[in-house]
């Protein structure tokens, strides 16, 4: 009998994709699942749309095809105390985690769990992604990084996992470290993925499993908000293991400078993208010498000193190729 593997979807006002994400679970290879929803206190009929998957649930009578749902509801605490209760729910050895609004490719969790089994010492196992944009079609883009660990310093570099989505870990891990700090909205997935890598070891496989959606309004694409949410991860690293923070400081506040620059530029406030990515260099030049990510940012920022119509051309067209449209 194969190990249970337990999903959790945290849920806010994700009536619009959560039948997706939900379907996609299903589709699975692996057996034997269960899937944990915690709604995250709901307003837009999230709550309704749960009790209904339970009900499905209930009712599937084919075993093969049986994925057990529990819905869990809870007043808006935000997605840290969601994820962690879900965790205290869970029955199985493995964990999975699924935003509400992405989709896993059917053999994902089969995939993750193979390496898992295989190798006792990987703690976390994370993959790869497809970009999809807000109505579920396909971009040319894809993320996450090379096969191999991922390491305390390349992931304080950049958070190569990218979602939790990505992820399928060890339970009683997890259980150990006390879960996501829910006094952290903001990168308070990259928080607990450098506190794991002090406890045990995240392979990453690189390909892409699963298909992660962006949308206006999320979280990730507020500059100020994950700038400010990376400097609190920072200093909390300092005091957590200094040793490791020190040698690499200047060169991952560089590389994160230009990613918010980015996101930033990405937003409009080109003043602060022009700004962002100026301190990035200033800070850590050779840290960026070898970033393709780092030029590309630079020249985006710079063409926002073009005249308007200009720099509006060479955007939408940088746009339409890195859309695929």
């Amino acid at each position: 009998m194969r190990p249970l593997i337990s999903v959790v979807i945290p849920a806010y006002n994700a009536v619009k994709f959560l039948s997706e994400a939900v379907a996609s679970v299903r589709a699975q290879s692996y057996r034997p699942l269960e899937l944990i929803i915690v709604d995250d206190g709901s307003r837009d009929g999230t709550a309704d749309l749960i009790r209904q998957f339970v009900r499905e649930s209930e009712a599937e009578s084919d075993p093969a095809r049986a994925v057990p749902v529990r819905g869990v509801f809870q007043e808006n605490a935000g997605p840290s105390a969601a994820r962690n209760r879900g965790v205290d729910e869970v029955k199985g050895d493995y964990l999975a985690f699924l935003d509400a609004d992405d989709r896993w490719y059917p053999g994902k969790l089969e995939r993750q769990w193979q390496l898992l089994e295989r190798d006792p010492s990987v703690g976390i196992c994370c993959c790869g992604f497809r970009i999809i944009n807000e109505n579920g079609a396909e971009t040319r883009r894809t993320a996450g990084a090379p096969e191999g660990v991922l390491s305390f310093e390349t992931l304080l570099y950049r958070n190569e996992i990218g979602s939790p989505s990505a992820v399928v870990g060890r339970t009683a891990l997890f259980r150990q470290l006390g879960g996501f700090d829910r006094n952290l909205r903001y990168c308070e997935d990259l928080e607990f993925w450098l506190r794991f890598t002090l406890l045990s070891k995240i392979w990453n496989i690189g390909a892409p499993l699963f298909e992660r959606r962006e949308r206006e309004g999320q979280a990730t694409r507020n500059w100020r908000l994950m700038r400010e949410g990376w400097l609190r991860v920072l200093d909390r690293m300092r005091t957590l293991a200094p040793d490791r923070v020190q040698p690499i400081e200047g060169a991952a506040r560089a590389l994160n400078d230009r990613y918010v620059a980015f996101l930033a530029y990405e937003a409009g406030d080109y003043k602060a993208a022009r700004s962002l990515t100026a301190e990035a260099w200033r800070a850590a030049p050779f840290a960026l010498l070898g970033s393709r990510h780092a030029y590309m940012t630079s020249f985006a920022a710079l063409t926002t000193l073009l005249p308007r119509p200009l720099h509006k051309a060479i955007q939408s067209q940088v746009r339409s190729w890195r859309e695929g449209v």
